[in-house]
């Protein structure tokens, strides 16, 4: 199931153009692929939403059930859903569109305006639209406790998914992590944004090794997404990590057979 045009719609709806998936190579910029907020000509903000390739990803995980020869893979319906840093909501927009199911939650710091007034936007617009998005300010790792916890809006629901992509410093990833802990269980998910971009395999990984969970890197995904899974993790998701996987070293033959290609072109004209 794509939700990608309800996505772009939501915003145009309000006088908003989200600018994703530019190609770099026609744009020479490699945070073109990621998506922009802009209203006009005016460019709205710098805390970029996941790329066209990590929405495609979301889509392949938790789309409509596929059929094929020997079985058929079970759709995906996770019942809570937790999302650090929020922005301007495109992340979790898409999301809640995904998993209409769910009680989907996000956290948002707002620590500069824009950020700040996109909470109260994003929660007018999910009741608007009939979206199953709260959106709760508050800093992680603090405030993922009140949110599980108590009268916290993800209070007694499970913990299947979690999207941190929030303050990229292995640190603070480091804090995210160690604040979900407490609430995942065999088949949840947690999917970190940004990993390869800003050097935070460190965390992940030993995060990975202490709790006993795969970590799959997503070298499909401008950012270089990471996945942590456990035993029971959903078909649909290992599925999408082995499509979205790919590897290192294939990425290193295509670039090299690229080069190969180019020398050739410049030795035969």
């Amino acid at each position: 199931m794509s939700v990608l045009m309800d996505l772009v719609l939501l915003y145009e709806r309000r006088g908003y153009h989200a600018a994703s998936g530019l190609d770099r190579e026609h744009t020479n910029d490699s945070l073109s692929e990621f998506t922009w907020l802009f209203q006009g000509d005016t460019q709205l903000t710098e805390h970029l939403g996941i790329a066209l390739k990590e929405l495609y990803f979301l889509e392949c995980a938790l789309g409509a059930p596929r059929r094929r020869a020997v079985m058929p893979v079970p759709h995906w319906m996770p019942q809570g859903v937790l999302v650090i840093g929020n922005s301007f909501g495109w992340s979790s927009f898409a999301l809640a569109l995904l998993c209409p199911q769910a009680q989907v939650v996000a956290i948002e710091i707002g620590a500069e305006p824009f950020t700040a007034q996109w909470i109260p936007r994003c929660n007018a617009i999910a009741q608007e639209e009939g979206l199953p998005l709260t959106v709760v300010q508050g800093a992680s790792p603090q405030a993922v406790a009140p949110v599980m916890t108590g009268d916290g809006p993800l209070a007694g629901v499970p913990l299947d998914l979690a999207l941190i992509d929030g303050h990229h410093t292995c640190a603070q990833v480091a804090q995210d992590l160690a604040a979900l802990a407490p609430f995942l269980h065999p088949g949840s998910v947690i999917l970190c944004h940004d990993v390869l971009a800003f050097g935070l395999m460190e965390p992940v990984t030993a995060f990975a090794r202490q709790h006993g969970l795969t970590a799959t890197t997503l070298w499909g995904t401008p950012s270089g997404m990471v996945v942590l899974s456990g035993a029971r993790a959903p078909l649909a998701v290992l599925e999408a990590c082995y499509a979205f996987g790919g590897s290192a070293r294939a990425g290193e033959t295509v670039a090299w057979l690229r080069d190969m290609a180019a020398i050739r072109a410049g030795k035969s004209r």
